[in-house]
């Protein structure tokens, strides 16, 4: 695999990262609160995208290299969640975008399972968002 490769998939290590960490920070609401489940669950579904491109990466001889987490926590959860929504549309468009790049079956499979998770985490962060109004998620 090319080391440009190599670098797009380390750029997608990072973001999947802060993400996690993102979602992380977030589900410290209160226990009980409307939301905190379901971003936990996100959390450890990033949490299994990092370890893909790992995977990945170290797979087809490259080497894990990764910078130090650069985001900035939300104002608000409004703001995070689209914020968030637009993240999972960019990792949207970088692995389908890799799907055709990868010569292995197995990690065009994990790449594909990652895209129905960003889709779903999409969907929800949208259903949410909509939902902030409601007493309790602002």
């Amino acid at each position: 695999m090319s080391p440009t490769l190599h670098k797009y998939l380390n750029e997608m290590l990072l973001t999947e990262i802060e993400s996690m960490l993102e979602f992380s920070l977030h589900a410290s609401l209160p226990e009980g609160h409307p939301v905190r489940e379901r971003l936990l669950d996100f959390a450890h579904e990033e949490l299994e995208h990092v370890n893909m491109l790992m995977g990945m990466i170290l797979r087809t001889g490259g080497a894990v290299s990764v910078g130090r987490p650069d985001f900035i926590r939300a104002d608000s959860l409004g703001d995070f969640f689209c914020r968030s929504a637009a993240r999972e549309d960019d990792s949207i468009t970088r692995y389908t975008a890799l799907v055709e790049l990868m010569e292995s079956p197995e990690d065009k499979a994990l790449l594909k399972r990652a895209i129905a998770q960003e889709r779903a985490h999409k969907e929800l962060l949208e259903v949410i968002r909509s939902s902030c109004d409601a007493p309790g998620l602002g």
